[in-house]
């Protein structure tokens, strides 16, 4: 776990649950980070082992009030569906927020259908799906959000995201696709004054995971 500064009126905590490509590089889980706003629990990406990430890790479904995604694949949103068959098994009353690319919602009903015919938990929980069309940056009670288009596989509809507090957080749970090298990053003004960037490589790449190590501080 990685704590940033805090103040008396901001406590950020960040638990890396899976930062692996889309074959499980190095035995590493799909992108998902657990994010710890004040009282407000945020994952950011829900790849399809990381849902087996956060058992590991003790994180239960009734610790996350915010999931945010950044981009549709697989590795990326793909644990939704045991995420929320978990919940609704355990009969989840907590409001949840799902936000992401446009038609998240419908593409998470079509996994369920094809995973577990005949299931209708999503039905019994208070979920409340928002979009990146929505105007930016989207607010919450505890943080702001800013969605951007970044350069990755078109069909997936791509973002990087910020998190806004009363300091700056930015995670990129993106691939570095279509960038010349991961010292590009902090150069984006999505990432200025940023606290920490988090980069998901699409190989092990020696100088993306050293550059990932040190901005992280892991």
């Amino acid at each position: 776990m990685f704590p940033s500064k805090r103040t008396s009126m901001n406590e950020l905590t960040l638990k890396v649950i899976g930062c692996g490509d889309a074959f499980a590089s190095g035995g590493r889980n799909h992108s998902c980070f657990f994010l710890k706003i004040n009282r407000a629990g945020v994952l950011l990406d829900l790849g399809g082992t990381a849902f087996a990430g956060l058992k590991q890790h003790s994180v239960d479904q009734s610790q996350v009030d915010y999931i945010i995604i950044s981009h549709l694949h697989g590795d990326h949103y793909g644990g939704l569906p045991f995420f929320l068959l978990d919940a609704g098994v355990k009969k989840r009353s907590k409001p949840l927020t799902i936000v992401g690319p446009k038609g998240l919602r419908e593409k998470t009903l079509a996994l369920l259908a094809l995973l577990y015919p005949g299931t209708r938990v999503m039905e019994k929980m208070s979920i409340r799906f928002v979009s990146f069309e929505e105007p930016m940056p989207l607010s919450f009670p505890d943080f702001r959000l800013r969605a951007m288009p970044v350069i990755h596989s078109k069909a997936t509809d791509p973002h990087g995201i910020r998190l806004e507090t009363q300091q700056r957080l930015l995670p990129i749970p993106a691939t570095r696709n279509g960038h010349p090298s991961c010292s590009t990053f902090p150069k984006m003004p999505i990432c200025s004054y940023a606290n920490v960037i988090s980069i998901n490589p699409t190989s092990p790449d020696t100088s993306a995971i050293g550059f990932y190590k040190n901005t992280c501080r892991i």
